[in-house]
């Protein structure tokens, strides 16, 4: 039975805290007893029987009868057996610890897999042959232990009362606080309780303990109509205040109810007859022994319940002892498992610092002093992570380990102290920007990469990496390497409240994310400049609180005089490129300027571009409005987090930029580098100011699998269509693929995808095609409505794809294709959180043919043309229907 909070009784009372209790093992048998061998086998004094019908007398003989059928009681002579056990022990409730206290998830059970090797047999309720007790015996021994609700009722005209145990009770909801009561039979042979319950529309439902557990047990007799269990057992009715029966005074807990409605049930196996009833009923009022229930009368010790429950046949258990388990929280189960994952990634790296330096010959002395530490930063130490998100971490060694060093031996070290099963994949990239190793370490995605300091020949516990003497030696791969820890201290350092500047964070991050304006490779702010901009917000309101930050935040960063640059604090100058407009042209082309605080600085925003920053501003002054309405108590926080209508509202028509290959792991690398070159479209179609005022990337991709059966069928495909598509679509932010990331941040090649080359299906005719789409939302100029061209741009976007190093023409191939709004497909859509796919509109009448021939003729938006000066290319039907143009590398 599970017990489910914290609870603190008086000063007389012992505190407990409990949630997860299990019966004692010791159970208790008790007999029940029959009445059908003498009219008054009990010598019960005449006053306590009253006379019944015949009719009455057969429907009692009939319940014994079913009784005698079942053979509850195993024992012959239970007096005998009875009287070979020990005494009942009376014990305190005492807890233990759990079963396996250094379970893990994944662990399964905690039998070392016994139970694994035992076989099930499977048993059809409704067999040939099969009774119903014996259902009902199976039952009642396997869904153990169950509470026992003890009914106390009363007949409408008050004249008769009855009090009766029913293991079949359960409490199922708390507002308002309903019990299911089970009743064996049906209505036409109801027994007394229910037989009351629905005369009288109430009762009482008392928990049974063990101090009255025998009395409660007699009262389950099988007396005459009219026979009182009350002076039968020498319980004590004690009344009630919005029920007219009595509640019994020995329960330490007590439920008046009123009945909310009956449910009969029909056999499956004999049609036509009732074999039970089942009955809701809601407490309307609570008593609760005063030295049982805590101060805020809201939990019961378990200690003064002694709550007695049922198992199987004749026998009970009492509660008396329990185990505590945590109801885990997922996002704190997270968090710990993300703690216990960076405490063992730095064993590792000492380890590792200490294997190097054996190799290379120090002491043992020495070497027991050289250290290792690592840093995790990015969102994890900035403190606003979410359940699925992955841990930057910088390894850090004295200067006698080498870069090499740390991707020939960590991996091995790695692989050496974790159990592989903890261990997912890995790749590491040492040739990339930034030398990395990515991994999946203990379900957790890792982004590990590595510095030596060439100042420290041993790395201190307390190493603090903001100072900038600890660049001094470090090439330009160790400078980006340690700047990104670097950056996120400083941004911890200079923020006036870090609680405050968390709240606020995790709101903007949130709603950067339900806008579609979070992605920095696709020409949006990413984790770390929406960090900057909100931890200036902090440094202009120092004490303001976080919904205040939030609310300043819109209309700071909105109002903002770009392109003035946001920074923390003045940019530190020295040997090293920091960021100024005034000396780099590069620099001077920054439309929304947000510079890192550590040296040397850079700016994080670099890659914005001029209609990313349209819809960037056009979310700010949105969210503006909505907050001023929220502080006008006029809209709710949650309008501030309403999803992005990209594909609902936003945009006419689109670009499909589709990646496409016929090898699963050239895939996911082919689809990274497009992904990375997608904010070269952008620009480009930027620069066709007379035909393009906004071109928008989605912020991820959509990635889909097709069978197709012929060249025709595989053309379609590449083009968008989807009627070959086999797989459910998943999303780029779903799939953390190694070499899909690596490829798209430094288009190297990594893992599976190096050596992929084109599949054959030698004589099968069914390829398979692995696509991946991403989407550009455009906006078209009144020109370009008369003649649109974008071939150049899209030409010059092909040519950057296909430069690519390791592109090969027979297994690479990239299209871009435009779409209107009501062609989309459907997965793009979600439904579930109230997208709406557009509809396509109603065509105008026809023109006269005397004004079609006076027309100018007009180019469609799906008569693009792929490449300057070249004729209109050949239109090919969509999928959707859309006559789209090919723009596909040659295959």
């Amino acid at each position: 039975m599970r017990l489910a909070a914290t609870f603190g009784f008086g000063p007389n009372v012992s505190s407990v805290r409990y949630q997860s209790l299990k019966a004692n093992t010791r159970l208790v048998s008790l007999s029940r007893e029959s009445s059908t061998s003498s009219p008054n086998p009990l010598h019960l004094p005449n006053r306590l029987l009253s006379t019944t019908s015949t009719h009455k007398m057969r429907q009692e003989q009939g319940k014994a009868d079913a009784e005698s059928s079942i053979k509850r009681n195993p024992h012959p002579d239970f007096a005998k057996v009875q009287a070979s056990r020990p005494d009942y022990e009376r014990k305190d409730f005492e807890f233990s610890k759990t079963v396996e206290p250094n379970w893990t998830y994944g662990s399964g059970g905690n039998d070392g897999g016994a139970s694994l090797e035992k076989n099930h047999i499977d048993i059809d309720p409704y067999a040939e042959g099969r009774q119903a007790a014996q259902n009902y015996k199976l039952l009642i021994s396997g869904i153990v232990p169950r509470p026992i609700g003890f009914l106390s009722t009363r007949s409408r005209d008050g004249e008769s009362t009855n009090l009766s145990p029913f293991s079949y009770t359960q409490v199922v909801s708390h507002d308002p606080p309903l019990f299911t009561v089970g009743f064996s039979g049906g209505m036409d042979r109801a027994k007394d309780s229910l037989r009351n319950l629905v005369e009288s529309q109430e009762c009482t439902i008392n928990i049974v303990s063990e101090h009255f557990i025998e009395a409660a047990n007699a009262t389950s007799i099988d007396a005459p109509y009219g026979v009182s269990e009350w002076a039968l057992t020498g319980l004590h009715p004690a009344p009630c205040k919005d029920v007219k029966c009595s509640r019994v005074k020995e329960s330490v807990f007590s439920v008046e109810g009123k009945l909310v409605e009956t449910r009969e049930f029909e056999s499956r196996a004999t049609p036509g007859k009732k074999t039970g009833v089942m009955a809701i009923v809601e407490g309307v009022r609570f008593w609760v022994r005063e030295d049982a229930v805590d101060e805020t009368r809201s939990l019961i010790d378990p200690n003064v319940l002694r709550p007695m429950a049922r198992l199987g046949g004749i026998t009970y258990a009492r509660v008396s002892d329990g185990l505590e388990i945590p109801r885990p929280i997922f996002a704190q189960e997270k968090k710990a498992g993300k703690q216990a994952t960076l405490q063992l990634l730095y064993k590792v790296t000492v380890e590792f610092v200490k294997e190097v330096c054996r190799k290379k010959g120090f002491s043992e002395a020495s070497i027991a002093q050289f250290g290792g530490k690592i840093f995790p930063y990015g969102s994890y130490r900035l403190g606003v992570y979410g359940p699925g998100s992955d841990i930057d971490t910088l390894v850090v060694a004295p200067r006698q380990v080498k870069r090499e060093d740390f991707f020939e031996m960590f991996p091995t070290i790695l692989k050496r102290m974790v159990p592989a099963k903890d261990i997912g994949d890995m790749t590491a990239v040492p040739d990339s920007f930034v030398p990395i190793i990515k991994m999946e370490l203990c379900g957790i995605d890792i982004d590990l990469i590595f510095a030596r300091i060439p100042t420290l020949n041993a790395v201190p516990l307390h190493l603090d990496l903001r100072d900038t003497k600890l660049l001094e030696g470090m090439d330009q791969a160790e400078i980006k390497s340690v700047n990104g820890t670097r950056v996120t201290d400083e941004i911890l350092g200079l923020v006036p409240q870090p609680k405050t500047f968390r709240t606020a964070l995790r709101a903007i991050k949130l709603w950067a994310q339900r806008r579609a304006i979070y992605a920095n490779i696709l020409g949006f702010p990413g984790g770390v400049a929406w960090a900057m901009l909100v931890a200036r917000v902090c440094q202009l309101y120092p004490t303001a609180t976080g919904s205040t930050i939030i609310q300043k935040f819109f209309f700071i960063i909105g109002q903002w005089s770009w392109p003035s640059p946001i920074m923390l604090k003045a940019i530190e100058t020295g040997k090293e490129k920091t960021w100024n407009p005034q000396i780099y042209s590069g620099d001077k082309k920054n439309l929304m300027p947000v510079i890192t605080p550590a040296y040397p600085s850079m700016c994080a925003t670099f890659n914005i571009s001029k209609s990313g920053k349209t819809i960037i501003l056009k979310e700010l002054k949105r969210g503006e409005g909505i907050v001023k309405r929220i502080v006008e108590g006029k809209s709710p926080w949650s309008a501030l987090f309403d999803r992005h209508t990209f594909f609902t509202q936003d945009h006419r028509y689109y670009l499909n930029v589709i990646s496409s290959s016929n090898n699963k792991d050239a895939a996911l690398a082919w689809s990274g580098l497009v992904e990375s070159k997608v904010r070269i479209l952008v620009m480009k179609l930027e620069e066709q100011a007379d035909m393009i005022e906004l071109a928008r990337p989605f912020i991820k991709g959509y990635e889909r699998v097709h069978k197709v059966k012929s060249d025709a069928e595989a053309d379609e495909v590449k083009k968008g269509s989807v009627k070959h598509q086999v797989l459910e679509t998943k999303t780029t932010d779903e799939t953390h693929e190694p070499s899909r990331v690596v490829a798209a941040e430094t288009g190297t090649l990594v893992g599976n995808a190096k050596d992929a080359h084109a599949e054959t299906n030698g004589n099968n005719e069914v390829q398979t095609i692995y696509t991946t789409t991403f989407y550009v939302g455009i906006e078209l100029t009144a020109a370009a409505t008369k003649n649109l061209d974008i071939s150049s741009a899209i030409g010059f976007f092909k040519n950057t794809c296909t430069s690519w190093q390791n592109w090969q023409e027979n297994l690479h191939e990239v299209n871009v294709v435009p779409i209107k709004c009501y062609d989309l497909p459907d997965d793009v859509f979600d439904k579930e959180k109230g997208d709406v796919k557009p509809t396509k509109p109603k065509k105008k009448t026809p023109l006269s043919k005397k004004a079609v021939n006076s027309t100018v003729q007009k180019r469609s938006f799906s008569d693009i043309e792929t490449s300057s000066g070249a004729p209109p290319a050949k239109r090919v039907a969509s999928s959707n229907g859309t006559n789209g143009t090919s723009t596909a590398t040659p295959a």
